[in-house]
């Protein structure tokens, strides 16, 4: 039997934050050609409560942002070089048929941390200016149980560094959410330099270590992967570390020894050169992991956050990120952990992020909280090729008038006006043989569905 989940236990901890930021000091070793001197880290001091068993496995999660299909050479970009990443490929399963829940960053995260549609809960878009999604109350709804308050329950500490974007008021923010430490940025995007210089962009905003203000310099990414080395060495086991890098995300900023010989697709070369950036920061993460002598002990996912917003770097998909065309939601999706997955692997069934919650908590000995439905499952008895067929009969997605839903082999897209078109995406991944003139039956069924799946999600939203 798993740790059964406190629903008000979780509320209690959530008022008891008292915003108070942890005690740092400075870290020695930090990489000076790339962090400024005097950047403080933290020291990552135990909980008061001990560990409820160490034998548990270390969880990590890392994100990347509007990074392409074939951003990565495992799943086939031959332009550039990841072999960190693709490391973990090689040495874990490789998911074919990954999809996420919505084609753009915000919701795509909140349905990785409550591992339901964002439409249960009315998070289905987030962007603008820091002022006014503070005027809004743009947030996660509190309501929603995040990963970290049921990883906590079962005994692990737990830690968000880099993008949030899940709510900038504070009772969205990541520290009343069930991390017990934060390092990075609550907005969608982010100068990769200037840390707290105004302007910080259309979203920007400060650095912050928990509550406070971090006045910095020195590349972002490498300054997010220093705070995380620093927890998974010094953290109690067992740990969650959930790692959201901006990479490759707008502004285009890397060092300058990860840009290719330029050519002249310019938005090309600034995707590698971010990509082979994140690369290197994973790698630099993998080797903490490694040396703090907790590798077999750990599972390692890796996924990205939607398509990238450039079609053509989606290939062999269409559409980009904003559409629910497979280049907006088809994402590389990796799993590692040793001895408990296979190594080498690849697993040709529909996925999505929203399983990431369900298999992190049963990975944690965990049990789901009884008082909701949730719409991921998970993943491990099929990585591990114990279930066989599908972990999904059925997605679905929605998102500013169009609805879209996968049954199968099959995917119906229906745009604002209600016209639809219907793919086999197993014989025609590009989405370019329109199927729905020939098979009238099935889209009716199909759409019928969606509908009655849109139904769901409101009840769920209004109770």
């Amino acid at each position: 039997m798993g740790f059964l989940v406190n629903a008000s236990r979780i509320q209690s901890r959530r008022m008891a934050v008292s915003g108070t930021p942890m005690r740092t000091h400075p870290r020695e070793g930090a990489r000076s050609a790339v962090l400024a001197i005097g950047l403080t880290l933290c020291s990552f001091q135990a909980p008061d409560e001990p560990a409820v068993n160490e034998s548990l496995p270390n969880i990590v999660v890392i994100v990347a942002d509007d990074m392409g299909y074939r951003d990565l050479g495992c799943y086939g970009g031959t332009d550039l070089e990841t072999p960190h990443i693709d490391s973990l490929a090689a040495e874990g399963v490789r998911l074919l048929q990954a999809t996420v829940a919505s084609p753009v960053c915000a919701p795509m995260r909140a349905g990785l941390l409550t591992g339901r549609y964002p439409a249960r809960y009315g998070y289905e878009t987030y962007s603008g200016a820091i002022e006014k999604q503070i005027r809004r109350d743009n947030g996660v709804s509190t309501d929603e149980i995040l990963l970290p308050e049921v990883l906590k329950e079962c005994g692990y500490r737990t830690a968000a560094i880099g993008k949030w974007h899940l709510g900038m008021n504070p009772k969205y923010r990541p520290l009343r959410r069930g991390f017990d430490h934060f390092f990075g940025f609550l907005s969608g995007g982010h100068d990769y330099y200037q840390w707290d210089e105004p302007p910080h962009g259309p979203e920007g905003g400060p650095i912050l270590r928990d509550d406070e203000e971090v006045h910095g310099e020195g590349y972002l990414p490498a300054a997010f992967t220093e705070e995380a080395v620093g927890f998974l060495r010094n953290s109690p086991r067992p740990f969650f570390l959930y790692l959201a890098y901006p990479n490759p995300h707008y502004p285009f900023q890397a060092p300058e020894e990860f840009w290719p010989e330029r050519t002249e697709d310019v938005r090309r070369d600034q995707a590698v050169a971010m990509m082979q950036a994140l690369d290197h920061e994973v790698g630099i993460l993998l080797d903490g992991i490694r040396e703090a002598g907790i590798e077999e002990n750990t599972l390692v996912l890796f996924v990205n956050d939607n398509g990238s917003p450039y079609e053509r770097m989606n290939a062999p998909f269409r559409g980009r990120k904003g559409t629910l065309l497979e280049g907006g939601v088809r994402v590389a999706f990796l799993a590692k952990w040793p001895g408990h997955l296979p190594s080498g692997a690849t697993f040709d069934a529909p996925a999505t992020q929203l399983d990431i919650f369900p298999t992190c908590v049963q990975a944690a000995g965990g049990e789901l909280p009884a008082d909701r439905e949730y719409d991921g499952v998970d993943l491990l008895p099929f990585l591990r090729g114990e279930e066989s067929g599908s972990p999904h009969d059925e997605l679905f997605w929605r998102f500013q008038g169009s609805y879209a839903m996968r049954r199968g082999d099959h995917k119906l897209l229906l745009d604002p006006s209600g016209a639809a078109s219907l793919w086999n995406l197993v014989a025609d991944p590009g989405e370019s043989n329109d199927l729905a003139p020939e098979h009238p039956d099935l889209v009716a069924s199909m759409r019928k569905a969606l509908h009655a799946w849109e139904a769901r999600m409101l009840e769920d939203r209004d109770r």
